[in-house]
């Protein structure tokens, strides 16, 4: 599949069936982070259900859904952005 043209000189990558991560995924994330959201720079607590994966290189824009590709954000955070 190829994204639809958007110009002179893009480049379309195939996008992964996989669009979110494992809990796993993002624990590791968050491990890596010292629980500090990478939006808001605060601290996220105990580890749970608020805090959720985010894509550091946009998923839309054809990028994969890997753990390197993961940042630990609070769901707040997320949502809002």
């Amino acid at each position: 599949d190829r994204s639809p043209s958007r110009g002179l000189g893009d480049v379309y990558k195939r996008q992964d069936s996989k669009r979110t991560f494992t809990r796993e995924e993002v624990l590791d994330a968050y491990t890596k982070q010292n629980g500090i959201c990478a939006i808001c720079s605060m601290e996220m607590g105990e580890f749970g259900e608020h805090i959720h994966g985010d894509h550091v290189l946009l998923y839309k824009d054809g990028n994969s859904t890997t753990p390197d590709n993961c940042d630990a954000v609070h769901a707040s955070c997320n949502v809002r952005k």
